[in-house]
């Protein structure tokens, strides 16, 4: 006996249960992928930063070699607007390096980390963060490991008077002269350049990444966790490696001044271009994470 052709294409077809577990089965799928793919795109972005910080770190070592092997010096004035700066209005961000070694890098998109907005609160404050219309960079110069501007009534480990980093201390204009490279103890372990959080003035410093709005750093900007890649951060070293590091999160008091600050990297001191390879702290509760 001949079914009817109706009957023949109903059994062709897909019953309520079936679809129930087909569309169960793409949604355990997708919960299951759309986090992998996730954590891809992100390493992807890391990876893209670490190239960025190469590039900026070999200009800047190319910088040198031409200028009596003396590291950029940092003077606190806006240079006049260049064509071609992505910058919108703000002038600040004509600081410093970022001119400085633009004729050994010639693009200025390196020095924008794919994982930082180019625009941050006005008052480059996390916790007070104000409207959105600062234009930032996502790297920083290790000016030195000095606490920051927010410190410099009084305490002689400011960020312009302790002259530890890439620059020494500020002269009577304000201008911090360039380091010498041979006063670098240990290149590969001395951070020239990293992701910072400070706004807009591409500062490294350890102030940059007070996870604490009370004392707020003033200079945190968009990094509340401190970290920007998978937990952790990259930096560039005047040897012309670069490399990412996990965020060191512990609270250390580095000058035995009362004021903690995240160590940042595995050791704070590869701020510091005069570390002698020991560690410089009162005692061994200022060592954490070093």
């Amino acid at each position: 006996m001949l079914f009817p052709q109706r009957n023949r294409a109903a059994q062709a077809g897909f019953t309520l249960i079936e679809l129930l577990v087909v569309i169960a089965i793409i949604a355990i799928l997708a919960a299951i992928l759309f986090p992998v793919f996730a954590q891809a795109r992100e390493k992807a972005r890391q990876t893209s930063c670490t190239s960025n910080m190469k590039q900026i770190g070999l200009g800047l070592l190319m910088y040198v070699q031409d200028y009596d092997e003396t590291f950029p010096c940092v003077t606190g004035q806006s240079y006049p607007p260049v064509a071609g700066i992505p910058t919108d209005a703000q002038t600040w961000v004509y600081n410093d390096i970022l001119v400085l070694i633009q004729p050994y890098v010639k693009n200025y998109n390196v020095f924008l980390c794919p994982d930082r907005p180019q625009h941050v609160g006005s008052h480059g404050d996390f916790c007070n963060p104000g409207p959105t219309t600062q234009f930032v960079w996502g790297y920083g110069y290790n000016w030195s490991s000095g606490y920051g501007p927010h410190d410099t009534a009084g305490n002689p480990h400011n960020l312009w008077d302790i002259g530890d980093g890439c620059v020494l201390a500020a002269r009577a204009d304000g201008t911090l002269p360039g380091r010498a490279m041979a006063g670098v103890n240990f290149p590969a372990s001395f951070i020239t350049l990293g992701d910072t959080g400070d706004t807009p003035r591409q500062t490294l410093h350890t102030a940059c990444f007070d996870t604490r709005c009370n004392p707020s750093s003033g200079w945190n900007a968009d990094m509340p966790t401190g970290a920007r890649h998978n937990g952790g951060n990259t930096f560039a070293f005047a040897d012309g490696h670069a490399k990412w590091y996990k965020l060191n999160a512990n609270l250390v008091d580095p000058y035995n001044t009362g004021v903690s600050t995240p160590a940042v990297v595995p050791n704070r001191y590869w701020l510091s271009a005069t570390w002698d390879g020991q560690k410089m702290c009162a005692d061994a509760t200022n060592c954490q994470g070093l």
